[in-house]
């Protein structure tokens, strides 16, 4: 019973800091000019992580004037793979806001460089930042060393580099999954308690015996 207690003492300190839900990790804000492109082109901001990380979602401020599909896009630093893509529809608009992505899990190792693109079957405007400066927040790195450039909605390939920096949001969570201080603080009010109930109800389970016990030698 002790052990249960104590089991679920543990229990309760980990639920009270469940992982956070996906927020915002990387925003360079919203762009202040419009790149223009025709369906089956799109193009990519680089993104420096210096500490691993899970992105949870992908938002460019963009539009597309006719409505249509996009896909959201992640390449390796060279351009020479895709390692991720998610298509959604996007409604017609010619106003640019941030269109986030549907919620997907990519892990970014550490030290390493990604580009985060997009490209559309029809005419698209994307929102790109000038003048270009490096944006870090949460060990992530919007470079300011220009944009790479996408053909082919049905299947992407990399054409070619660019100048600008584009906007970008990137949402996630940080990869380590070690309980929070206050947890750890938790648990360990949580065992001393135990180990005082363990101490009280053996103080009370000795104590009639140690009563006869005085009796007897008087």
């Amino acid at each position: 019973m002790r052990g249960f207690c104590l089991l679920t003492l543990i229990g309760l300190a980990f639920r009270a800091a469940p992982c956070q839900a996906s927020t915002i990790v990387l925003d360079t804000g919203p762009g202040n000019v419009i790149t223009y492109r025709l369906a089956n082109s799109g193009l990519g901001q680089p993104v420096l992580a210096s500490d691993a990380i899970t992105i949870t979602g992908i938002a460019m401020d963009l539009a597309m004037p006719d409505g249509g599909d996009i896909q959201y896009m992640i390449w390796n630093s060279t351009n020479s793979a895709l390692l991720f893509s998610e298509e959604q529809a996007v409604a017609a608009s010619s106003t640019p806001v941030f269109v986030q992505s549907e919620p997907f899990s990519f892990n970014l190792e550490a030290g390493d460089t990604y580009y985060f693109g997009v490209i559309g079957d029809n005419n698209l405007e994307v929102q790109y930042i000038t003048p270009s400066a490096p944006v870090t927040q949460n060990g992530l790195t919007a470079l300011s060393t220009g944009n790479s450039n996408y053909v082919n909605f049905a299947a992407p390939t990399y054409s070619g580099p660019g100048f600008v920096e584009v906007a970008l949001e990137l949402y996630g969570s940080e990869d380590a999954q070690t309980p929070e201080p206050a947890s750890w603080l938790t648990v360990f009010s949580g065992v001393i308690a135990v180990a005082f109930l363990r101490f009280f109800m053996n103080v009370r389970r000795r104590s009639p015996h140690a009563l006869q016990a005085i009796v007897r030698e008087d």
